[in-house]
């Protein structure tokens, strides 16, 4: 999938920390360390964000479809 930084794993995982850290400050700005503490938004996000990091290669091993071979196409004329 195609990100600001570019195609792959790795830049789709940058944007996605960028756009956390981008929205998060934008929070903290407007409603302060306050609004934080009383909103659990943000903690519900780390908290998916922790599980999905723990059991991310399971499920990406379990649900994973095997490669196939590559098929010749049939041209039609």
């Amino acid at each position: 999938m195609f990100s600001a930084f570019g195609f792959g794993d790795a830049q789709n995982i940058a944007y996605g920390v960028l756009n956390f850290v981008i929205s998060l400050g934008l929070f903290l700005f407007k409603y302060g360390l306050a609004g934080l503490a009383q909103n659990g938004i943000y903690a519900g996000v780390l908290t998916l964000l922790v599980i999905y990091f723990v059991t991310g290669r399971f499920w990406y091993a379990r649900f994973k479809q095997p490669k196939t071979e590559k098929t010749e196409r049939s041209h039609v004329t």
